[in-house]
């Protein structure tokens, strides 16, 4: 931690306190801030979007029926129905709840999820900030969730959302510590926490034998230890129990309507996709993987163009254009 935070204070004095000096400098940081906001908002909502409607209509066809077919062809608008309902339901609070935990719990699980994918690396430069103790900064701030949840369940003053929250909490505590423990093998083979050097490590080998999965005995049976307990972890099946459906409840947010109760369906989705990106970027090559890359320098195609741009001094935008383009010097 220490060191993360003398990062922090040696990127700040070095890069961002002179440009703090004039305002358009504000105005950029700004601007930069929030657009990374909603660049991660927005894959949130993506992941919410796309994998409700792929697991219900995997778990309709499993259980024979027919899954959302109603709202849009295939039912493929239903997820922006049930979000249009959610946005305008009434937010109601329990009158004995504790306003300022209720209120606090969904910004608390919100954030558990959200901050993580500041140093979610997509490829080698499409990364918000990359940090040499990304690995862990990511596992940390998503510990966040378990303390959202308790507070949520405590403050809701219902004594099934108590139980629902505790069961979950235990479950959650349980498997996140197996689940850390087996990136150990990982971290001491490589030496490294930062993302980027971990994916480079494993483009160094031979095709998928380079992944660090098929590298040591340790780290393959490291890899199903992480993954079956991630998916315990984020309340997937056959982990559900949490959810209470058979006491017809919803658990720890049986009390949550409206926004909130849409608040904690986009992070259970995110998380998902937090645990599924960090099994492929620590075990299974990350964005090098099994796809051939662009060109033969190993680099994935946002890669090329972050490097043309830089070599011809271009806007990302004429890149692109550039890049493909037979007259340029620089196209493919």
């Amino acid at each position: 931690m220490n060191e993360l935070f003398e990062r922090l204070i040696a990127r700040s004095s070095e890069d961002f306190l002179p440009i703090f000096q004039s305002f358009y400098g504000n105005i950029v940081i700004i601007a930069s801030i929030i657009i990374a906001g909603f660049m991660i908002f927005g894959i949130i909502v993506l992941t919410a979007i796309v994998g409700n409607f792929t697991e219900r209509k995997i778990s309709a066809y499993i259980q024979g029926r027919s899954g959302p077919n109603r709202v849009g062809p295939f039912g493929l608008f239903q997820l922006i129905a049930d979000s249009i309902k959610l946005l305008t339901k009434e937010d109601v609070k329990p009158t004995n709840a504790l306003k300022f935990g209720f209120i606090l719990s969904p910004i608390l699980v919100f954030l558990g999820t959200f901050i993580p994918f500041v140093a979610l690396n997509f490829s080698e430069h499409f990364v918000i900030t990359g940090l040499d103790v990304g690995l862990y900064y990511i596992l940390a701030f998503a510990s966040l969730e378990l303390i959202g949840i308790l507070l949520a369940a405590w403050s809701s003053s219902n004594k099934w959302a108590l139980l629902g929250g505790t069961r979950l909490a235990t479950q959650m505590f349980a498997c996140q510590i197996p689940m850390y423990f087996a990136l150990l093998p990982v971290v001491l083979l490589i030496g490294s926490l930062n993302l980027n050097e971990i994916v480079n490590w494993q483009a160094q080998g031979t095709w998928i034998f380079g992944w660090t999965v098929f590298r040591s005995p340790a780290t393959f049976i490291a890899f199903f230890i992480f993954f079956i307990t991630g998916i315990a972890s984020i309340k997937r099946i056959p982990f559900d129990l949490p959810r209470a459906e058979g006491e017809l409840t919803a658990g720890f947010n049986t009390e949550y309507t409206g926004t909130k109760s849409l608040i904690f369906f986009l992070t259970e989705y995110a998380s998902m996709f937090v645990i599924c990106a960090l099994t492929s970027i620590v075990f299974l090559g990350g964005w090098i993987g099994i796809i051939p890359t662009y060109s033969d320098t190993g680099r994935t195609l946002l890669d090329e163009l972050y490097y043309f741009s830089q070599e011809e001094g271009r806007s990302y935008i004429s890149s692109i254009l550039a890049m493909f383009s037979s007259d340029s010097e620089g196209g493919r």
